[in-house]
């Protein structure tokens, strides 16, 4: 019920928004191409926020390109389309072409490169969470309050029964990526495989402004594997700062800040994998500061 909610709630915002700004633009004299562009820029993930769910914006355009193609369809005169000749025959050819060599260069131009079989994970900044837990789906979004988290140097070696849930994403070995808690409100949680490789690309998007801290942390039994009330938290030396300035963003690696923990243990500075036995309950620390929205993909790597 909650995802049929999801997407009947971003229908009606996706239409209600078109309709205002479609008026605007007769108001204004522009096409209605122009406004429709522009409703989604503005309310979607990088813009007012109002429609975060990738599942629910991909059934909306499915949906919308549907009805497009069907209207186009009713258009559609063959006996006109004959007797136009080669040349209206030869420019349809060449205008898909064309314009999906335009497109990738245009991204390619803009620090976007495609990249087939990557797993994109969004992390939203909201004011207010919702109280489910966001689970059920194929989810590729967790949410995290705008302004909250602890610093990760506050919680670095305190007991592990005082941890503050909010906006901890914690992690879970397994064969794939896969959310299955999107709220990080009280604690969400990751699913990262362990029987492939990958490489962690990362940028800050949304309004201009905001950034955040992640760092990678775990719990440490202190030599007593049978006694958890004097585990501690152990966070890593390396902290991935997402800051959110003006102009294109482009993605940066941070394998090694969202996969490994350095620490420093009777003296000496070691550095453990995520999930390696020294350690347990590894979770990202999300320390936001008005962060609208921090993306992340992991590329499939080689194994060494």
């Amino acid at each position: 019920m909650i995802g049929l909610t999801d997407l009947l709630s971003s229908i009606g915002i996706c239409v209600s928004a078109a309709a205002l700004l479609a008026l605007i633009g007769w108001r204004l004299r522009q096409p209605l191409i122009l406004a429709y562009l522009v409703t989604g820029v503005v309310i979607g993930p990088n813009g007012l926020n109002f429609v975060t769910d990738q599942a629910s914006i991909a059934t909306v355009a499915e949906i919308g390109l549907i009805l497009l193609l069907f209207i186009i369809g009713l258009e559609i005169d063959l006996k006109k389309l004959a007797s136009a000749g080669a040349p209206v025959l030869l420019t349809g050819a060449l205008q898909v072409p064309i314009c999906i060599a335009l497109g990738l260069g245009f991204f390619y131009a803009i620090g976007i490169r495609n990249a087939g079989g990557h797993y994109n994970l969004n992390i939203l900044g909201k004011r207010d969470c919702t109280p489910a837990d966001l689970t059920g789906s194929n989810r590729h979004t967790i949410q995290v309050l705008l302004n909250g988290g602890q610093k990760a140097a506050d919680i670095n070696g305190t007991l592990a029964l005082t941890l503050d849930r909010a906006n901890k994403i914690f992690l879970q070995p397994g064969n794939d990526f896969q959310v299955l808690d999107g709220n990080a409100c009280d604690g969400a949680l990751f699913m990262l495989p362990t029987n492939s490789c990958y490489q962690v690309y990362a940028r800050a998007l949304g309004t201009p402004g905001g950034y955040a801290n992640v760092t990678t942390c775990a719990i440490d039994n202190n030599g007593t594997p049978n006694d958890t009330s004097d585990d501690v938290i152990v966070c890593s030396m390396n902290t991935l700062n997402l800051n959110r300035t003006k102009g294109g963003q482009k993605f940066q690696n941070v394998t090694k800040e969202l996969t490994t923990i350095t620490f420093v243990l009777n003296g000496v500075t070691t550095t453990v994998n995520l999930f390696d036995p020294a350690l347990y309950s590894y979770f990202w620390n999300y320390e936001n500061h008005g962060l609208r929205l921090a993306q992340i993909r992991f590329y499939p790597t080689a194994c060494p």
